[in-house]
This record gives structure tokens, sequence and C-alpha cells, in this order.
């Protein structure tokens, strides 16, 4: 495994989106915002993951990253909560191109293939990683990333460690491959405090749902 650290960026210029037919059952819905991040009840995490594999439709799935992102407001009463989970996959058109696709609880819909770029470096040294062979390394499948029955353990564990209390929240669960001498999958959960935007502790955990640092 390389050591290499790259960026991923989005093109804010969709090329091609199309919305998921349907609801996802016992998920999201646009009269019904989270109260807490999708995934913290056994089997929701699952559902959309699967439906946004329907929706991909590739049998050989790689996966470079996959993101489960809460959004609490705890300021204006009028702005919602909300929760997207966003997957990156090898495009199945075009094996040296990235895609992304996104689930929205509040709309309760799939958007995507989005193209993303990947780089490394910055400035004058940034360099564009556009072959597959560059960026394989970092990917993975479903069977690599930790079991979603564990998924709420692994929350609670990660508020546990905390020390905020119960005046807090899971704000985002990432299932990447590591960029380091291991290259292991693991999973990065960021817990935030209610207290201040600025209060927030991240932990890792392996593909078995074990606490690593």
């Amino acid at each position: 495994m390389n050591n290499k650290i790259f960026k991923l960026l989005s093109f804010f210029a969709v090329i091609t989106i199309f919305g998921c037919k349907g609801k996802i059952p016992g998920v999201g819905g646009s009269n019904n915002p989270p109260d807490a991040i999708v995934g913290t009840k056994e089997g929701e995490l699952e559902k959309v993951y699967n439906a946004l594999k329907d929706k991909i439709n590739n049998k050989a799935l790689e996966i470079l990253d996959f993101n489960d992102y809460f959004s609490k407001n705890n300021i204006n009463q009028y702005v919602h909560n909300n929760n997207t989970i966003r997957i990156k996959v090898v495009s199945e058109k075009d094996k040296n191109k990235i895609v992304e696709y996104d689930y929205d609880y509040v709309g309760d819909n799939i958007t995507g293939p989005t193209p993303v770029t990947l780089s490394e470096g910055m400035g004058s040294n940034e360099k564009f990683i556009e072959k597959y062979e560059e960026f394989k390394p970092f990917l993975f499948t479903e069977k690599d990333m930790p079991d979603w029955k564990k998924i709420p353990a692994m929350f609670a564990d990660a508020i546990k460690r905390s020390e905020y209390g119960t005046d807090c929240y899971v704000k985002d669960y990432t299932v990447e491959r590591a960029q380091n001498e291991t290259g292991a999958v693991e999973a990065r959960i960021s817990v935030q405090s209610n207290k201040s935007i600025t209060a927030s502790k991240s932990f890792t955990y392996d593909a078995a749902g074990n606490f690593i640092r």
C-alpha cells in the first residue's frame, strides 16, 4: 500500500441525476426529519445501502468510501435536521472514473451518478488521479465493511468514549481503506457535542467493529 493522501472533489455540474423511484420503507420521508443518524436502529443503514446498490446496478461493485452524515440544528427551529448517505464507487461505464450516489433522508430520494475528481498534493504540486490502477489500492467491496448489525453498538461505544454524556450525537460514519502502511478497511465515527459546534471527537474501528484508536 502506497502511503498516499488524496483529495476527493465532487463536480458541481452534475452530468446525470436520477431520482430513486419510491420510498425506502422504515427510513426517511419529507414529513419525517431525522432525530438521529441513520444506523442508530438496527437495519436502517443497511436498507439505504441496498437501495443505493440497486440504483447503481453494478454487480462488481468497487467502493472508494461510504459516508453517513447527520446534521443537527440546535439554533433555528425552522431548519430541520437532515441526513445524507453517500457512496463513491468505480463507474460501471468507465473504470478510470469514480462517481458518487447520494441518499437524502428528508427527500427520501437518491441522486447520481455525480462525477468525482481525485487528486493529491496542493497548488502547483497538485496531481489528478485519473487511472484505475492509481486508486485501485484504496478500493474495497461490501464484504470488507463492518457488519451492519454491529453499527448501533459502535455508535453507542463512540458516544460513551466521547465522555459528552447524553448531550451529544453521532454526526459522521465513514468507511474507507486506511491511507497508511496497513491499508486496512476502517470505520471512523465522529461524535458532536450539543454544547459547542467546535467540540467533537472521532474514533476508529476495524472491520470487525472493534475499537482501534
